[in-house]
């Protein structure tokens, strides 16, 4: 979503009414609509076939003869591959990456913007790998994929920094609704066909005071109070997460890992992802899957 130019020259809060306007839908647009983090094959595969085919349609991606986009994020137990799923079919995912010795996804392109929260020992996650079928586009399944992945990371993964690599264009919607911050300007994101992009960072140790602040308690329906809809609200239908007994934090990796199958599947048969990995990348995703000697012996054999 964006913002005529001229429009962008408003003051703050005008834009964000703007924005938000935009923001409402119908009950019945989520209809048929679950929710949740992909755990098995048919999820994870119909996942990456969407995000590879929205990719090549935004011609931000090569068509890969797997007709699938996967990086070696989608490796770590630790990343979450969220899922709208409507029936047996993912209409929409995006992919929380959590930092690791792998890195962030757009580490190579802001390597200071990263290393600067990193050195502070801020627990950080990246928000990417976003796709939407065009039969869905212009509903709430976007913002409340959002949501879902917002209350993930705030209340089950102590994450502090929300980061995202956006195109200009929409950094303004990012930074004055989502109340992001822009870390530096934009620069051509290599991998993906050198598209402008410009960092963005959400400090959720701050965001509930700033939605509080900028939103309020009043009772604007639906989206139209981020407040009450990333945060408070508690009627989240269709939203398939673990339970957090008693509200204690989640101490153990987001997602169970792969199975041998599933592993050999995505990363051996259908790309070649491990082989842009050096030997410690190798080495630390193999921790991972230290009781799956197979899966082990697949990283560490090259």
């Amino acid at each position: 979503m964006s913002l005529p130019l001229y429009l962008r020259l408003l003051p703050t809060s005008v834009r964000r009414r703007l924005y938000t306007s935009k923001l409402g839908f119908r009950p019945d647009e989520l209809a048929g609509l679950v929710f949740k983090i992909a755990d098995c094959r048919t999820e994870w595969e119909q996942a990456f076939k969407l995000l590879h085919d929205i990719s090549v349609q935004r011609g931000i991606y090569p068509a890969k003869p797997s007709g699938m986009r996967i990086a070696p994020y989608h490796a770590l137990p630790s990343s979450a591959v969220f899922v709208a799923m409507h029936g047996d079919r993912v209409v929409g995912t995006m992919t929380l990456v959590e930092d690791s010795p792998l890195g962030l996804p757009m580490e190579p392109v802001f390597p200071s913007e990263i290393e600067r929260l990193r050195v502070r020992k801020r627990r950080m996650a990246e928000v990417s790998m976003l796709a939407v079928d065009r039969d869905f586009r212009g509903t709430g399944m976007t913002m409340t994929m959002n949501r879902v992945m917002w209350r993930w990371a705030y209340f089950y993964r102590k994450i502090t920094d929300l980061m995202a690599a956006v195109r200009p264009s929409i950094g303004d919607y990012y930074t004055t609704t989502l109340l992001f911050e822009q870390q530096g300007g934009p620069q051509a994101y290599r991998s993906l066909n050198n598209t402008p992009v410009v960092p963005l960072r959400l400090d959720l140790e701050t965001a509930v005071a700033r939605y509080q602040k900028a939103y309020g308690e009043r009772p604007r329906p639906g989206l139209r109070n981020l407040y009450r809809f990333m945060v408070t609200d508690r009627d989240i239908t269709a939203v398939k997460l673990p339970r957090r007994l008693n509200h204690i934090w989640v101490e153990t990796d987001a997602v169970t890992p792969m199975t041998t199958a599933d592993f050999r599947y995505f990363f051996v048969e259908h790309e070649s992802v491990l082989d842009h990995l050096d030997a410690p990348r190798r080495k630390f995703l193999a921790r991972y899957y230290e009781t799956n000697p197979e899966v082990q012996a697949l990283l560490t054999s090259a």
